[in-house]
C-alpha cells in the first residue's frame, strides 16, 4: 500500500507545470530605460522644470532690450448728460463743448527700465543659473530613473534564472524518486528512502510555485516602470564573466566629481541660490524708468476727437518697505548657505560612495567566479552521488544533500550575477558614464 501511495504522489509531483515559452512581450534593457524616462513622473516633472526655467530666462533677457507695452481703454455712459472736458483742445472755448451721455478714452503705453540698480542683469544671471540647475536636475533624475529600471530589469532576469533552477530541481527530484521507488521494490532500499525524496520533492514544488509568483510580480513591476499595466519580460543578458574596470579607483572618484549627475546638480543648485541672492541685494539700489503714453479721447466707440502724448522719466528709490527687502536677503543668504553645505557634504562623501560601488563590483566579480566553481563542484558531486546510490554504495541522505547543494550553488550564482550588474549600475550612476554596451 505504501508503495502505491508513493507512486500516486510521484505522479502528482510530476504533474507540476514546467514553464513553457510565454506569449508576453519582452524588452531590451536599453529600450526599457528609454521608455521609463518618457513616463516616469519624476522625469516628466524634471523636463517640465527645464521648460519653465528656459522661458524664465528668455523673459529676463527680453527685459534687457525690449520695453513693456500695454493697451487700454474705457467706454462710459452717464445719466444725465455731462460735458466731456477731455476733448477740449488747448486754448479752446468751453462753449464749443456740448453735453453727451457717452465718453470714451484709449491709451497705449511703452515703459522701459533704463537702470534697474543691476537687478536686470542679476535677473538674467539668476534665470540662466536656474535653467542650468533644472537641466542638471533632469540629468540626475534620469540617472536615478536608470537605476530604478535596471534594478527592476535585473530582478526579472534573476527570477527567470531562478525559475529555471527551481524547475531543474523538481525535475531531478522526480527522477530520483523514480530511482528510489525502483530500489525499494527491488529490496535494495527501505521505504524511508522514497519518503525522504518525496518530502524534498514536495518542498521543491512549493518553492517552484513561489518562484512562478515572484516572476509574475517582478514582470508587472517592470511593465509599470515602462508605462504598461501588463507584465513585461526581460530579454536574456549574456552570462560572460564581468570584465575588470578599465580605470583606477582614483580615476573613478575624479570622474564622479567632474561629471557625476548628483554632484553637478549640487553645484548648479548652489550657483542658482547665489544668483538669487544677487537679485535680492539689487533691490536696495534705485531704479530709473522711462515711460511714453499716447491718449485718445472722444464720445464714439473709437475715440478720435483729441490726442495727447506724455513722456516721463521716473526715479524710484524705496527707503523703507517694512523690512521686506531685508527679509528677502536673509532668506536668500540662508538658501545659499544650505546649498553650499549640501554640495560640500556630497563632495566629501564622493570618495566613500565611489569606493563602495567600485569595490562592490570587484567583490561581486570575484563572487561570481567562486560560485561558478561551486556549481561545477556541486554538479559533479551530484553525478557521483547518483551513480553511487544506484549501485547501493551511497545512502539517500547524501544524495539529497548533493541535490540541495547544487540547487543552492546555482541560486547563489544567479544572485552573484545580479549583484555584479547592480554594482556596475550604481558605479555608472555616480560617474555619469555608461560602461555597459547593453544599455546604449
Amino acid at each position: 500500500m505504501l508503495i502505491a501511495f508513493l507512486g500516486l504522489m510521484a505522479l502528482q509531483a510530476g504533474s507540476v507545470p514546467i514553464s513553457q515559452p510565454e506569449s508576453i512581450s519582452t524588452i531590451s534593457l536599453a529600450e526599457a530605460i528609454r521608455r521609463a524616462s518618457d513616463v516616469s513622473p519624476t522625469a516628466v516633472a524634471a523636463r517640465g522644470q527645464v521648460g519653465t526655467f528656459t522661458w524664465a530666462r528668455r523673459a529676463a533677457v527680453g527685459a534687457l532690450f525690449t520695453p513693456s507695452l500695454s493697451v487700454g481703454g474705457n467706454v462710459n455712459s452717464f445719466t444725465p448728460q455731462i460735458v466731456n472736458f477731455n476733448v477740449l483742445p488747448p486754448g479752446g472755448a468751453f462753449t464749443t463743448l456740448s453735453p453727451t451721455s457717452h465718453t470714451t478714452d484709449a491709451n497705449i503705453q511703452l515703459s522701459y527700465t533704463l537702470f534697474g540698480g543691476g537687478q536686470s542683469l542679476s535677473r538674467v544671471r539668476a534665470a540662466r543659473a536656474a535653467e542650468s540647475a533644472a537641466r542638471a536636475n533632469e540629468d540626475a533624475v534620469h540617472s536615478a530613473t536608470r537605476i530604478e529600471v535596471e534594478t527592476a530589469y535585473y530582478a526579472v532576469i534573476a527570477d527567470q534564472e531562478l525559475l529555471r533552477v527551481a524547475e531543474e530541481h523538481v525535475q531531478n527530484l522526480t527522477e530520483q524518486l523514480a530511482i528510489s521507488r525502483a530500489r525499494v521494490r527491488a529490496g535494495a532500499a527501505t521505504q524511508t528512502d522514497s519518503l525522504q525524496v518525496l518530502l524534498l520533492l514536495t518542498t521543491a514544488r512549493v518553492s517552484l510555485l513561489r518562484q512562478h509568483a515572484a516572476v509574475d510580480v517582478d514582470r508587472l513591476a517592470l511593465g509599470r516602470r515602462i508605462g504598461q499595466s501588463t507584465p513585461v519580460g526581460a530579454q536574456p543578458l549574456d552570462t560572460l564573466p564581468a570584465p575588470p574596470l578599465p580605470f583606477t579607483l582614483n580615476d573613478a572618484v575624479n570622474a564622479a566629481l567632474a561629471s557625476g549627475p548628483a554632484y553637478m546638480r549640487a553645484r548648479a543648485g548652489e550657483r542658482a541660490m547665489s544668483a538669487q541672492l544677487a537679485v535680492q541685494v539689487g533691490s536696495f539700489i534705485p531704479s530709473l524708468n522711462l515711460t511714453a503714453t499716447r491718449f485718445a479721447y472722444g464720445d464714439a466707440v473709437l475715440p478720435n476727437q483729441l490726442y495727447r502724448s506724455q513722456f516721463s522719466l521716473g526715479v524710484s528709490f524705496p527707503i523703507l518697505d517694512q523690512g521686506v527687502r531685508e527679509a528677502g536677503v536673509v532668506s536668500a543668504r540662508a538658501s545659499v548657505d544650505s546649498a553650499r553645505a549640501a554640495r560640500a557634504d556630497l563632495e566629501r562623501g564622493a570618495v566613500q560612495d565611489v569606493t563602495n560601488a567600485y569595490e562592490a563590483y570587484n567583490t561581486a566579480r570575484a563572487t561570481v567566479d567562486m560560485q561558478q566553481v561551486s556549481v561545477l563542484v556541486a554538479r559533479e558531486n551530484l553525478r557521483v552521488s547518483t551513480l553511487r546510490y544506484r549501485t547501493g554504495a551511497e545512502n539517500i541522505l547524501n544524495l539529497l544533500t548533493a541535490q540541495v547543494s547544487l540547487t543552492q550553488a546555482e541560486s547563489d550564482l544567479v544572485s552573484a550575477r545580479k549583484n555584479t550588474r547592480l554594482a556596475l549600475a550604481n558605479l555608472q550612476s555616480l560617474m555619469g558614464r555608461t560602461l555597459s554596451a547593453e544599455q546604449r
